[in-house]
């Protein structure tokens, strides 16, 4: 895979998952399994939708602002 694709499905990046540019790009210090992990993921505006829902429907506070 390359940055074209999907982190989650591996499907090709279209020109409107590119232009939304659902991504997560940061280091990960300490306090998480992830320890020192560098976290470059890009999703299909399919997947986002996933993690979205999965966020929305596991927190107690709004993720949204406004």
């Amino acid at each position: 895979m390359n940055e074209n694709h999907c982190t989650m499905c591996g499907d090709k990046l279209d020109e409107w998952d590119i232009a939304q540019n659902f991504s997560l790009n940061t280091y990960i210090g300490y306090g998480s399994k992830y320890d020192t992990e560098t976290l470059n993921a890009k999703f299909c505006c399919k997947c986002f939708d996933k993690i979205m829902d999965y966020i929305v429907r596991d927190s107690v506070l709004s993720p949204f602002k406004g």
